[in-house]
């Protein structure tokens, strides 16, 4: 899906697309919004999720417009309400990170990262992504600072009690590189042993 997603740029839809026909949105009567998977589709969310988080940042880094992105944003923002709570499913993470891209309050903005215990594959991919949001949210803010829910990533990774992949270390370091005003090429400009240096 990583791949795909990198590759074909109609796929930013179809993976919103898949993961909205999966999943139930409903209100509680405190205002609150709730995600329901439907029963034997968690694993079909899951992969929707991590597939749409990895093409918006793909395509971010690359040819993402701003009429596509402006777009996605609408559909999105009709789907999942400020106030949606994702908490309880393997998602959580990389909806919460697309939620705060779209919903830049103060209050989304504290997003914190605790319980993130991703596999190895999830974590390599969710820290290329935040890189290339790094880069995109450094460059496209006045005070050219990248979000503190990214660099709360590259602080608090990795989740105790493990250690994570060297491409995941080197992601990190290139969060905190860019937020201090550090020109940092983009990874497809570097073999994995510059980066890792």
């Amino acid at each position: 899906m990583a791949t795909l997603a990198n590759l074909d740029p109609t796929l930013l839809m179809d993976c919103f697309n898949a993961l909205t026909s999966c999943i139930k949105v409903t209100c509680d009567d405190y205002g609150g919004v709730q995600v329901v998977v439907v029963r034997g589709l968690e694993q079909l969310a899951m992969v929707a999720a991590l597939g749409l988080f990895n093409a918006i940042s793909y395509r971010l880094g690359t040819d993402l417009t701003p009429r596509v992105l402006g777009d996605l944003r609408r559909r999105y923002t009709k789907v999942f309400p400020e106030h949606t709570n994702f908490q309880g499913h393997r998602f959580h993470h990389s909806m919460s990170a697309i939620h705060c891209m779209f919903f830049q309050s103060r209050k989304h903005q504290a997003f914190l990262w605790n319980a993130y215990k991703p596999s190895a594959n999830e974590y390599t991919m969710v820290s290329r992504n935040l890189v290339n949001l790094a880069r995109f949210e450094y460059k496209r803010t006045p005070r050219g600072k990248v979000p503190r829910w990214i660099l709360r990533f590259a602080f608090h990774s990795p989740p105790l009690g493990t250690i994570p992949p060297a491409s995941v270390i080197a992601d990190c370091l290139s969060i905190v590189a860019i937020d201090l005003g550090c020109d940092v090429p983009s990874t497809g400009a570097m073999t994995s042993d510059e980066r890792y240096v």
